[in-house]
């Protein structure tokens, strides 16, 4: 979860049944009355169909970084390969291991504000 003082936004990881995968990013600010607004999802162009957590916000640059354990590889193929092939398709950096994402937010400030 990270928070902002002066913005009042808070970004934080659930496991929800409105999710896109196992924990997704949501978004919620904190109104006049020191009261927070339900969580909103942030869609599927920031959450994956898998876990996407750990987030932190850079207001100055309005980049949102957070961890995913998205993946594209596909080791579900017919087709045999040889081991280079293999170590080159579990090397791809959306591999489901955990990485380190970043997106600008900027829409997203300006949706809120």
């Amino acid at each position: 979860m990270t928070q902002n003082s002066t913005k009042n936004i808070i970004y934080t990881c659930y496991n929800r049944t409105d999710g896109f995968g196992s924990g997704d990013l949501y978004i919620s600010l904190k109104t006049e009355n020191n009261t927070w607004t339900n969580a909103k999802n942030m869609g599927p162009e920031i959450n994956s169909n898998k876990m996407d957590y750990c987030p932190y916000v850079d207001l100055e640059t309005k980049t949102l970084y957070f961890t995913s354990k998205r993946i594209i590889s596909n080791t579900y193929k017919t087709s045999t390969r040889n081991i280079n092939e293999l170590l080159q398709e579990f090397n791809q950096y959306q591999n489901g291991l955990s990485r380190l994402y970043q997106v600008d937010i900027s829409k997203y400030l300006n949706k809120i504000n």
